[in-house]
């Protein structure tokens, strides 16, 4: 035991545990639904791996540590615990995401990549399962995650400004992405939720030109039903990028757009790649642009696997700017797909009234109220793409010129070359 509990933290390397069929971990999962299953099933084999220990002997372990008197016990467990959480944020091995189309992984065997350590959040969420593993099996776990669960120092927290929003409005290179911004930030939406929003959710109020707004949205594992709305920055960024899209894919309206086609897709010339847009998607564009913007720096980039100024911070300011202008606090809540407990169908009724609300206060969400708006940096944005293309058919000219005077200068060395012949003959 000794020798297992000098290992703890030193676990980098892969190791096998098996753990299908154990009665401690079915017990644990029963009745967990697929995707929590998931989720609980990767944070045991990262556990296994930290302490290269069966689910059997950590059980074991923990009943012979409550066994011993009050003044001997050493309190295993939860040492255990908080160094996984340190453990998970500085050497476990981040496994690739996605597969290649075709490739067969086996449970548990999806291929590593070469960075180290996952956020502070995710860190969180493994701890808390293992503490879910250890209590289902009469285990009292004494973690508190607001006092043990502290992020490394590397990891900062970012406090989006509006300036700082407007600068990464005016540093998206599509339509598209200037919109996913704006209205991720106007609406208090996570990534996921911005995925799944379909033409439906917007057409019938772009139509009618209503300002705020509504979108009538599910989110979470228990498809929690919410309502929250978009401001003018977010509607016209939105006009925008749909008026883009009918021009690429040939539809002469937003009614020729089907309710359930993705409002969001993944940028292509090709009229039928119409693919929903996903949240890795929102997040390499928010790193590209956060670093174009200067927000973060590449150093920090570089040593560190994850963006702190990244899209899922902006519901953070929705809410603090929110706040700031008065707004009550469960109202707050159900525009960010909160639970409100036994008011949530009251809620759903008060539509109208959250409309008014969210107006009264939407110019604190304003991006560019006393600023440009969309149109104009679109025009000034086309103006640019002009200036670039005139610049690269003079490129191009200047090219052709520099061949053809390379190709008179080598007519002129055979020239030279057939007289040396001569005079040398001569």
């Amino acid at each position: 035991m000794e020798k297992q509990n000098q290992d703890v933290g030193e676990a980098t390397q892969d190791v096998t545990v098996p753990y299908k069929g154990d009665k401690y971990v079915d017990r644990w999962l029963s009745g967990t639904n697929p995707r929590t299953r998931m989720v609980y099933e990767g944070a045991l084999r990262a556990y296994l791996k930290y302490t290269k220990l069966t689910p059997q002997q950590l059980i074991e372990e923990a009943c012979e540590d409550l066994l011993r008197p009050i003044t001997e016990r050493r309190n295993i467990v939860e040492e255990r615990i908080r160094g996984f959480f340190v453990w998970l944020q500085t050497e476990y091995q981040r496994k690739r995401k996605g597969k290649i189309k075709g490739e067969k992984i086996p449970l548990g065997e999806r291929p590593s990549v070469q960075e180290k350590g996952v956020s502070p959040s995710l860190a969180k969420t493994y701890c808390g399962a293992i503490m879910g593993f250890y209590r289902a099996n009469n285990y009292r776990v004494n973690v508190k995650a607001n006092r043990d669960f502290k992020a490394l120092p590397k990891h900062i927290r970012f406090n989006w400004t509006v300036d700082d929003i407007r600068k990464m409005v005016n540093h998206a290179k599509t339509l598209r992405d200037r919109a996913i911004i704006l209205v991720q930030f106007q609406s208090g939406a996570d990534d996921s939720t911005i995925c799944s929003l379909n033409i439906g959710h917007v057409r019938k109020e772009l139509k009618e030109n209503k300002i705020p707004l509504r979108l009538d949205l599910q989110r979470g594992k228990e498809r929690l039903p919410y309502i929250t709305f978009i401001a003018k920055d977010g509607v016209e960024a939105l006009k925008a990028y749909l008026q883009e899209r009918m021009v690429k894919e040939g539809r002469k309206s937003l009614d020729d757009f089907k309710e359930e086609e993705p409002l969001f897709i993944v940028e292509s010339w090709s009229r039928k790649a119409l693919k929903r847009i996903k949240p890795r998607h929102i997040q390499a564009m928010f790193r590209n642009i956060a670093l174009e913007a200067g927000l973060i720096s590449k150093e920090y980039l570089e040593n560190n696997h994850w963006n702190p100024a990244r899209a899922h911070a902006l519901r953070s300011a929705f809410a603090s700017l929110l706040r700031s202008a008065g707004i009550n606090e469960q109202d707050i809540n159900f525009w960010m797909g909160h639970k409100i407990p036994y008011q949530q169908a009251y809620y759903q009724r008060e539509g109208e009234r959250l409309r008014k609300t969210y107006a009264d206060a939407m110019h604190v969400l304003s991006v560019f109220e006393t600023q440009e708006t969309i149109t104009q940096i679109e025009a000034k944005l086309n103006k640019q793409n002009t200036i670039i293309s005139n610049l690269i058919n003079e490129n191009m000219m200047l090219k052709q010129e520099v061949q053809e005077h390379k190709r008179v200068l080598e007519e002129l060395k055979g020239a030279v070359a057939e007289l040396r012949k001569l005079l040398d003959g001569g």
